[in-house]
């Protein structure tokens, strides 16, 4: 897309339209991309060409849940609940794909 002319005749898809509802987030020179799934978060990692790089291993059957974060970041902190998990917050280093408990 040409920043100075965003008229969406010049917009690219980068994320592939699905079925499921999209919730899109850039961190860390990716795109992270939740799909809600019969009421379960699917979350995806994609490159700037739009090319899908793996899913997010979330720590069970549940809700993900992230605020943002800047393009230049190197973690993501991402929020994970289900039906017997109260919320708990997790850190993802994203160079490695590798999360750890932050905090409960």
């Amino acid at each position: 897309m040409d920043a100075s002319n965003p008229v969406p005749e010049y917009w690219v898809d980068v994320i592939p339209e699905a079925d499921a509802v999209l919730s899109p987030l850039a961190i860390g020179g990716y795109f992270f991309a939740e799909y809600i799934v019969d009421a379960i978060s699917r979350v995806y990692r994609y490159d700037r060409q739009g090319k899908r790089l793996g899913e997010l291993a979330l720590p069970g059957v549940g809700s993900f849940s992230a605020s943002g974060g800047r393009w230049s970041d190197t973690t993501l902190y991402y929020g994970f609940t289900n039906y017997k998990t109260p919320t708990t917050r997790y850190s993802l280093d994203i160079s490695t794909g590798e999360s750890q408990l932050y905090r409960r």
